[in-house]
């Protein structure tokens, strides 16, 4: 999806919407549909004009969209009554816990992206972490395999999240690792178990990888940022789904 890049450009420029009309002799109306993403065509006489008196290239006036996903995390029983799969949380004393997690692309818009081409689209992972000595985690990401068969669940898909956050900004992998990493800590205080040996002053290391182990990634995210996870839901769907919205090249998505 291509739109206008007018906004920007005048605001770095210091220009008014009245200046550019004035210079242009275009209408106020046409000039803040332009700035504000509004019109359905534009003549090229009107293009011409902006760019002569704004000094751009058409590729300035005109860029491409960013694209945003919704990534809904799933709770262990929700995966469970979805895929006939049973609730995986483990808890080992204070030191380590794990859990089945599911990603749930809900929603794409921006771009050239066909929203159908992903729709129902959820990534089963499995989620592990330990706690450190200084009250960090150590938190491993990593496709989730149905026990005793060893078969990757949905690995295309698990490949294809994963993959697009190998390409995404360092603040959105640590946004999306951020609300797992709370996700979990929810879970574990809902199945009895203690995280009081985590400290906020601390960070956690994440590991994310495919299921051919080829890419990992490592994110670092600071203990303000999942604790205390009650506090960092961005946003409920319902009890079961927390939501990070999430800005990046989703083109890179492998069609399913």
């Amino acid at each position: 999806m291509l739109q206008f890049n007018l906004k920007a450009i005048m605001s770095e420029q210091k220009k008014t919407i009245t200046w550019l009309s004035d210079k242009t002799g275009i209408s106020r109306k046409t000039l803040s549909q332009m700035v504000n993403n509004d019109t359905k065509g534009i003549q090229f006489s009107t293009l011409e004009a902006v760019m002569s008196a704004l000094n751009v290239e058409i590729d300035d006036l005109i860029v491409r969209a960013p694209i945003s996903a919704i990534l809904s995390v799933l709770a262990d029983d929700e995966a469970g009554r979805s895929k006939k799969i049973p609730s995986m949380l483990k808890i080992d004393s204070k030191e380590s816990f794990s859990t089945l997690m599911g990603l749930e692309l809900i929603q794409l818009s921006g771009g050239d992206v066909d929203v159908n081409d992903f729709k129902d689209c959820v990534a089963f992972l499995s989620v592990g972490a330990t706690v450190t000595s200084r009250g960090g985690l150590m938190v491993w990401i990593e496709p989730a395999v149905i026990s005793g068969t060893n078969k990757l669940l949905m690995k295309d898909d698990v490949d294809n999240i994963i993959n697009f956050l190998s390409i995404c900004s360092d603040e959105t992998q640590s946004e999306v690792a951020s609300n797992v990493i709370s996700s979990l800590l929810r879970r574990v205080e809902r199945g009895g178990g203690d995280i009081s040996k985590l400290s906020i002053d601390d960070s956690a290391a994440v590991f994310w990888k495919t299921s051919s182990d080829d890419k990992k990634i490592l994110t670092v995210v600071h203990g303000d940022t999942y604790l205390p996870p009650e506090e960092h839901v961005i946003f409920k769907l319902n009890p079961d789904k927390e939501v990070s919205i999430v800005n990046g090249p989703l083109d890179s998505l492998k069609k399913r």
